[in-house]
């Protein structure tokens, strides 16, 4: 019985690289790959400027969402074993490291949104 779910899933696992293989495109040449310019210059701007400091804000911002998904389920894991001082100690850590760091992007202006 093993063996036959081993070989059945070894067929399907080389039939669906088989595929795989028989639908991908052919390779494309470079000369095909690279743009070809001609006709009349645009009148707008092809790149679109960004702004710096709004993308340092989101990566402060998605840090701080995963810190919340990280400390959500502390109050799960409190069922364990674990003397609750060990909890709060890590927790501390954890809060002391995360205030460490925002201090550490003010301090070097990250958050101001002026400059």
């Amino acid at each position: 019985m093993m063996e036959n779910i081993m070989v059945n899933s070894g067929l399907v696992v080389l039939l669906y690289m088989l595929m795989i293989k028989v639908s991908s495109k052919p390779s494309v040449k470079l000369e095909m790959a690279s743009p070809f310019e001609c006709g009349f210059n645009s009148k707008k701007s092809n790149r679109i400027p960004f702004s710096l400091h709004f993308f340092l804000i989101a990566l402060i911002f998605l840090i701080f969402d995963v810190e919340l998904m990280l400390i959500l389920p502390f109050p799960l894991l409190w069922k364990w074993n674990m003397n609750p001082l060990d909890w709060y100690i890590i927790l501390l850590l954890f809060f002391v490291m995360l205030i460490l760091g925002l201090w550490y992007e003010w301090q070097q202006g990250a958050l101001n949104w002026d400059t």
